[in-house]
């Protein structure tokens, strides 16, 4: 990858040249400021969920790590991280009604349901009635563009389809990851299947040929840098994860929104 990287710095660095060849003299100034801001919205772009994780955020969770530790005083709840299970409004009625909010009883049980849901291997897609998922689509756009059902074509015989998608056609052996953790798992060539991704799975977009998501549609992050990056991506397919093993040969096909599963793993 590193030679790779070099190979395409290179090949950056002349086209550059001569595309400011053709810039006339007195416009190149300009020109050369207007590029380097591309250049570097481009990593600021990738990069963002870090610096709003730990420059935003960061202040917002001095705040409520101060609340937690007045709350655990006070002998509301048990410990300081507890107040992440409360809502502002709980938080300021246990402040105002005190005894009368039982802070620890509510958190209690939303701990419990946390813990289960970091059991569980595949999540559910949506937290709540699924039922109200088309009625909340045809009102907020970002749910609309976000979680879409797959476009079933039964005429192409997929194992898979999907809501939306990047162009193309790969195969390649399938690498399911559900974490930043498997990140290093993923090798050249596969096709990778997962259940969401953000800016910070981009790097394996540059790796892999193609990827297979459960969730999402035309404006999802893997649609986009699929198209970025040139390979064939299927969004919206809600059970990728669940029929696709790792190893499995996998046939995407970006044009028609469809996935297919040439042979299993081990067979």
């Amino acid at each position: 990858m590193d030679k790779e990287r070099e190979d395409l710095a290179k090949k950056r660095e002349e086209v550059e040249k001569d595309i400011l060849a053709r810039v006339p003299a007195d416009k190149r100034d300009r020109f050369l400021k207007l590029l380097k801001a591309a250049q570097w919205q481009g990593i600021w772009n990738e990069e963002h969920q870090f610096y709003i994780e730990n420059y935003f955020n960061a202040l917002g969770r001095r705040i409520t790590v101060e609340i937690g530790k007045r709350l655990v005083e006070k002998g509301s709840i048990k410990e300081i991280d507890d107040v992440y299970f409360l809502i502002p409004e709980e938080i300021l009625m246990r402040l105002t009604e005190g005894e009368k909010f039982p802070a620890k009883k509510v958190v209690e049980i939303r701990r419990k349901q946390y813990e289960e849901y970091l059991s569980l291997e595949f999540p559910p897609p949506v937290i709540g009635d699924e039922n109200e998922v088309p009625r909340l689509a045809k009102v907020d756009p970002i749910v609309r563009v976000l979680l879409v059902h797959p476009e079933v074509k039964s005429h192409l015989k997929a194992d898979l389809y999907g809501a939306a998608s990047a162009p193309g056609v790969a195969e390649g052996p399938a690498r399911v990851i559900f974490s930043e953790e498997q990140f290093s798992e993923v090798q050249p060539g596969e096709i990778l299947v997962c259940v969401y991704s953000n800016p910070m799975w981009t790097p394996l977009f540059g790796v892999v040929k193609g990827a297979v998501v459960d969730f999402g549609g035309s404006l999802s992050h893997a649609v986009i840098v699929g198209r970025e990056y040139g390979i064939p991506v299927v969004c919206g397919t809600m059970e990728g994860t669940k029929k696709i093993r790792n190893g499995d040969i996998v046939k995407v096909n970006g044009d028609e929104g469809a996935v297919y599963i040439l042979s299993k793993s081990g067979e």
